[in-house]
């Protein structure tokens, strides 16, 4: 019941496969592959990653299932690279799912250039949940994604690969593959001002405002109201939308406590479909962790849940998460 883990919280942070809208595509040679790896980190995350599934009346809960990363890079001359890696563990998950997604931007100036990698299958229902525990072969398939954004242009390139058994702890070669693929579909549009070149860049900015509000405050009653971000993913405009931003004061999460932290909703939109996606961020205020997400909570169905929670045990700060 809870082999959607990790694949709905991607559909939900950058829209499921059905979910975009279909124009028309040509196939061409994927953009050039981001090289990030050269790049020092700045601060890099870890997170345990539990599923709440709801056949009945109760919730019921499996800890520790997968684990995730975010890592911020930065180089002097300001070029930095933004990377969220989560997923499943078929050793630990319910039915051996196997389910992920990787997205990384790296960012120079008003361009950027982006990978991404998600889990290619879905599914609606609890019993279309366990029929796929049966067979397993949607969990071997991939949708590849590389995007390259210039301030007026926005190329996306897609490809649909199965890769096995391959784990996200199998990122590495499974990025290899990815290099080697050459039957991709490509999507070109001009960029509308005033948009972000990718999700990870938009959601740091929204969290950041949340922050650089709390300090504005200065002690006196906190409010942030609403903010929404465009950005641009597979070459069409997103908007992210961060509301109702409250102060949650003397918590625990993770095994560890926080004097304060601040917990804002966010909205994932496509204006050309009108599909939305609504996800919950509680992040760090204060010190190292200020601008950090401390949890991610996402509930795409009434009977689902899943969290990835800040594992302070394995996170290593070398400075402050970069703002874009």
């Amino acid at each position: 019941m809870l082999t959607r883990v990790v694949v709905l919280l991607l559909a939900g942070i950058w829209i499921s496969i059905e979910a975009v809208s279909q124009a028309a595509v040509q196939p061409k040679e994927s953009p050039a592959f981001p090289d990030a790896d050269d790049l020092p980190i700045s601060a890099e995350y870890h997170y345990r990653l539990s599923g709440s599934a709801r056949p009945f009346l109760f919730w019921i809960t499996r800890d520790d299932v997968g684990s995730g990363r975010l890592t911020w890079r930065r180089t002097r001359d300001g070029t930095q690279s933004l990377e969220l890696l989560m997923g499943s563990d078929p050793e630990r998950a319910p039915f051996n799912t196997n389910r992920w997604g990787y997205i990384r931007e790296v960012v120079r100036g008003d361009s950027a250039e982006l990978v991404a990698i998600k889990s290619g299958t879905e599914e609606e229902t609890i019993d279309e949940v366990r029929a796929k525990a049966n067979g397993r072969d949607g969990d071997r398939t991939l949708l590849f994604i590389r995007e390259r954004i210039t301030p007026h242009e926005a190329r996306a390139s897609t490809a649909l690969v199965d890769v096995g058994d391959a784990s996200y702890r199998e990122l590495s070669l499974v990025l290899e593959e990815m290099s080697k693929v050459r039957d991709w579909e490509e999507r070109v549009s001009a960029r509308p001002r005033a948009t972000r070149p990718g999700f990870l860049v938009a959601l740091t900015e929204l969290i950041q405002s949340g922050v650089d509000s709390w300090l504005a405050a200065s002690g006196s009653s906190f409010k942030y109201g609403t903010r929404t971000l465009v950005y641009i993913h597979r070459a069409k405009p997103y908007e992210l939308r961060q509301s109702d931003v409250e102060v949650l004061r003397d918590v625990t999460l993770g095994g560890r406590h926080y004097p304060r932290l601040l917990r804002g909703a966010f909205r994932l939109r496509n204006p050309s479909t009108g599909y939305q996606s609504h996800f919950v961020v509680t992040y760090g205020i204060e010190g190292a962790l200020a601008g950090v997400p401390v949890r991610i909570t996402f509930q795409p169905r009434w009977w689902l849940r899943t969290q990835l929670t800040l594992d302070t045990s394995a996170s290593a700060a070398h400075t402050a998460p970069a703002v874009p």
